[in-house]
């Protein structure tokens, strides 16, 4: 089993020096949650009970109250960011701001690094919901991986980063949710659990860049 270290960071100003001394190729990952605050939970939850708006006002606000990270970028909120530019070490920064997703998500549109994300059709709506950009240069290892698994079944090429890395990785991860609900944003299990993403990420693409030149190798033999 790989055992994943990693450093947690909520303050800006410490984290770009940090993301800028990393490897030309990261692998990145978001964590989301309801974009609504507690205090703004209960808030509209008193409106809904209250009786006094019209039925699609009423659906609007359930609506966002049902939202988990899946739902829109507009009814969610970037909790964390993992990245890793190895298979065991990975920066965490806790989105505890506005301030820090806007000033990571400039980041991840002008960085010239190669940002290999799992699935960046869930991460990149985000990205580009807030700047109208995505990264200048990425790869999805879902995307790869579906084009080297593909079957006229799609059950039988699943292509989740669990169902490819789990066993080489700490056992709760499997175990945790994608969809982050915990109020502790400092939750240790939780952040590993985002630590693993990204390692597990950086990992997965080199297993297929090195099976794909191994058989190109062979076939050339």
């Amino acid at each position: 089993m790989i055992e994943v270290k990693y450093t947690y960071y909520d303050d800006w100003s410490k984290v770009l020096p940090v993301l800028e001394s990393l490897g030309d190729i990261v692998a990145c990952d978001f964590e989301v949650a309801n974009v609504l605050t507690d205090k703004e939970r209960n808030i509209k939850y008193a409106r809904i009970k209250s009786g006094n708006f019209s039925d699609k006002y009423k659906r609007k606000l359930q609506q966002q109250l049902d939202a988990t990270g899946l739902f829109h970028p507009s009814l969610a909120s970037i909790t964390h960011f993992s990245i890793a530019d190895s298979i065991n070490e990975a920066i965490v920064i806790i989105c505890t701001n506005s301030v820090i997703r806007s000033e990571l998500f400039k980041w991840l549109v002008t960085t010239d690094k190669v940002q290999i994300w799992h699935n960046l059709g869930f991460d990149g709506k985000h990205i580009l919901y807030h700047t109208g950009k995505l990264p200048q240069q990425w790869e999805d290892t879902q995307l790869l991986a579906r084009c080297l698994l593909n079957d006229a079944n799609d059950f039988h090429s699943q292509t989740g980063l669990k169902g490819f890395m789990a066993d080489q990785y700490d056992p709760r991860w499997k175990e945790l949710a994608d969809d982050f609900s915990n109020p502790n944003y400092y939750d240790e299990d939780f952040l590993m659990y985002a630590a693993i993403d990204a390692c597990a990420t950086y990992n997965l693409y080199f297993i297929i860049i090195n099976s794909l030149k191994e058989k190109e190798n062979d076939e050339s033999a």
